[in-house]
């Protein structure tokens, strides 16, 4: 009667195990509903901006259903120059440009390009604190993504926002 037992618990575990690996999911991409800059004042609060300024903190605060958020603000991109032609930048044989580092999106998949994984939840909303060094006009890419609860799936949503730097 114990063997039947042991048996029967075994099976049943079995069947939800199967049954468990067999649900399909479906991932839906993420919603990005406002992204907004933040320098801080002289008390140190957040005052909200339309303009970052050089050599001053600028927090993004992006407000999305995502599980995770990465933020490439394109403002530290450095090229290895080329020996031959000093002004020219250094390709590598697939005719890549050879990166120092850079935190600009264009440069994704290439070696020393990284972009900044942001802080937060989907409650809370997403941040992170970054210093522009240069003036001139950016563009920043924030990748929102959602990832699959029972599969490895997951959907991006890949927005991009122009930001001035004076």
């Amino acid at each position: 009667m114990k063997k039947f037992r042991n048996i029967y618990y075994l099976l049943t575990l079995v069947l939800v195990v199967v049954l468990a690996s067999c649900q399909k999911e479906n991932v839906e991409s993420a919603n990005v509903n406002e992204i907004s800059f933040f320098h801080p004042n002289k008390i140190n609060a957040d005052s909200l901006v339309t303009e970052a300024a050089v050599n001053k903190v600028l927090t993004v605060k992006v407000n999305t259903n995502a599980d995770m958020c990465t933020l490439w603000p394109a403002g530290n991109r450095l090229t290895v120059k080329s020996t031959v032609t000093p002004t020219a930048d250094s390709i590598d044989v697939y005719g890549n440009v050879v990166l120092v580092r850079s935190d600009d999106f264009k440069d994704y998949g290439l070696l020393f390009a990284k972009g900044f994984l942001m802080t937060g939840t989907k409650t809370t909303g997403y941040s992170f604190k970054y210093t522009y060094t240069k003036p001139g006009t950016y563009k920043m890419v924030i990748v929102a993504t959602v990832h699959g609860n029972f599969t490895d799936g997951y959907k991006n949503n890949i927005v991009e926002k122009t930001i001035v730097v004076k």
